[in-house]
């Protein structure tokens, strides 16, 4: 409830208003002859006026005005004024009583009518000033009937131009697809339902947006329509994208790391199941790496193992997938492979490119990779034995002398 001195108007509209006891005198003198059994006929109007322009105070001054007046002009005089006679007090009662009843009328009233516009004017600051959009669909259409000036915050579009544009076009397809199938469960606001949708802005692109739906049914139409506190959540989606890239991704070099890795490998692994094809791990360990990181520090140490990196990123397919799964230790899952002996140059490659000479921070540095390979089906039939096999052959590799290539099946023909 606003609690205000609702109704109270400026004094000079208050004296203005007053005027219109002195007017109803006038006329009704003139008239008199016509209306002479009528003495309050013509202030009844005057009160009207004076509540309407003046106010409740003006209308209570109306009243006594409109009273004295009448009493004065158009009533037999009696002895005493507070002895009456009995048809002439009945007149005045019965006078101040509807000019009373008028004026407690146009008081209410003029306070509903003022409360309503105070409402108004904070819902229309809320809504033009909150960053949310608030907007209200036809449930039977879903052509938009309102939408907050906030919306041009959010997408660039003032509100005239979304609610001109036809829904297939405004609303995102999975936002129509969820209207159109709304849950037979949620009939009110006890059910509302929130969804995170990537939606248009008319110059920047695409964001996400959160937004909570509800239907209900409009108590002046009685149509169903869905109300819905559309919210930009941009940032929080960069942050969980972050978080779950750091959750997967080394963070010194940026590849995948073991458990994003071995997502990969299950997913090919089933794919090459299902077609009968085959895959490759190469196991790649890093010769001369820790005596160049105990010498020079990590800082340099991890330099080397981000030029690594680079170097083994430009040097795989794009249908590879490098990872780091430890210190020195990085793997390659080769998803193309249809031959057994399409492995070895891929891994040569790797090897070579491993071998040319870093420059890091005003040092010249050399290093070599140890490399082993285990394919799919040849080394193993699940991820865990063709792990167990590619490692074994980089082992291989490296007792045999560092910087080579080892096929795993070399490695199992060891005693």
């Amino acid at each position: 409830m606003v609690s205000n001195p609702v109704s109270l108007r400026p004094w000079p509209l208050v004296l203005t208003a007053l005027a219109f006891p002195f007017i109803a005198l006038g006329m009704q003198l003139a008239l008199w002859e016509t209306v002479k059994p009528l003495a309050f006929i013509l202030f009844y109007p005057a009160v009207v006026l004076s509540s309407w322009i003046g106010g409740w105070i003006a209308g209570s001054a109306a009243i006594v005005l409109s009273t004295v007046l009448a009493r004065w002009f158009f009533m037999v005089p009696t002895e005493s004024l507070l002895l009456p006679g009995s048809a002439d007090l009945l007149r005045t009662l019965t006078f101040v009583g509807i000019g009373s009843v008028i004026v407690w009328a146009h008081h209410r009233f003029q306070m509903r009518t003022e409360q309503l516009a105070i409402a108004l004017e904070k819902y229309r600051n809320v809504a033009e000033n909150i960053k949310d959009v608030v907007w209200v669909l036809d449930a039977g259409t879903l052509k938009l009937l309102y939408v907050s000036p906030s919306v041009f915050r959010l997408l660039g579009y003032t509100p005239d131009e979304l609610i001109a544009t036809p829904p297939e076009i405004v609303l995102p397809p999975a936002m129509l697809a969820l209207l159109r199938n709304w849950p037979a469960n949620a009939q009110g606001p006890e059910h509302p339902i929130a969804n995170d949708l990537e939606v248009h802005h008319k110059t920047s692109g695409r964001l996400w947006t959160e937004i909570v739906i509800v239907r209900v049914r409009n108590p002046r139409t009685g149509r169903l329509e869905f109300h819905g506190v559309s919210r930009d959540i941009s940032e929080r989606k960069k942050a969980e994208e972050y978080i779950r890239h750091m959750a997967q991704h080394d963070a010194l070099t940026g590849l995948p790391n073991r458990v994003l890795f071995d997502e990969h490998v299950a997913a090919t692994l089933a794919l090459a199941r299902r077609n009968s094809t085959k895959f490759g791990l190469m196991f790649i360990d890093l010769d001369k790496f820790k005596k160049i990181n105990d010498t020079f520090g990590h800082r340099v140490g991890d330099l080397l193992l981000q030029g690594v990196t680079t170097r083994l990123l430009q040097t795989v397919r794009a249908s590879d997938a490098p990872a780091r799964i430890g210190g020195d230790e990085f793997v390659v899952l080769l998803r193309e492979i249809r031959a057994t002996h399409d492995a070895l140059p891929l891994a040569e490659k790797v090897r070579l490119a491993l071998c040319e000479p870093f420059e890091i921070e005003g040092h010249t540095f050399t290093i070599s990779a140890s490399i082993g390979i285990a394919l799919y089906p040849d080394h193993g039939f699940d991820a865990i034995a063709l792990s167990r096999s590619a490692d074994a052959a980089m082992y291989q590799a490296k007792d045999g002398g560092r910087n080579q290539v080892t096929m795993a099946l070399e490695a199992a023909l060891l005693p």
